[in-house]
């Protein structure tokens, strides 16, 4: 185990934690918070994230929240206005622009045909 692997492994654990902390914080956290918390420079925190993930921050937080969002309207009767609160956006307009850019649908038609998929599954 040389020096190299012992920066892969350290490498992979920040990017678990990373992963980890999107995953939890992702309603209500952003660039300058998550570097505050992992002790970076936000501008560090940034290129670490495109370079381990591929993507920029915004598009990861976007990606948890869409999964979140789609999770809900699958597996809740919760209305849509909470699930827009739940995952973590505060305009109504720019969550049904992200969700349908996301799954080619508004989150109304994506819970229809999911009950309707569900419906003739069950048949």
């Amino acid at each position: 185990n040389g020096t190299g692997d012992l920066i892969k492994d350290e490498q992979n654990r920040l990017k678990q934690r990373i992963s980890t902390y999107i995953r939890n914080k992702h309603k209500d956290t952003n660039l300058n918070e998550m570097a505050d918390y992992f002790h970076f420079h936000p501008s560090y925190l940034s290129s670490l994230v495109k370079k381990e993930f591929g993507k920029n921050l915004k598009d990861l937080l976007t990606d948890v929240r869409m999964a979140e969002a789609s999770n809900l309207l699958k597996n809740t009767d919760m209305t849509i206005e909470n699930i827009v609160y739940e995952v973590g956006y505060t305009n109504f307009s720019y969550f049904y622009k992200v969700f349908k850019k996301t799954y080619g649908m508004t989150p109304n038609q994506y819970k229809t045909n999911i009950i309707k998929n569900s419906k003739l599954k069950a048949k």
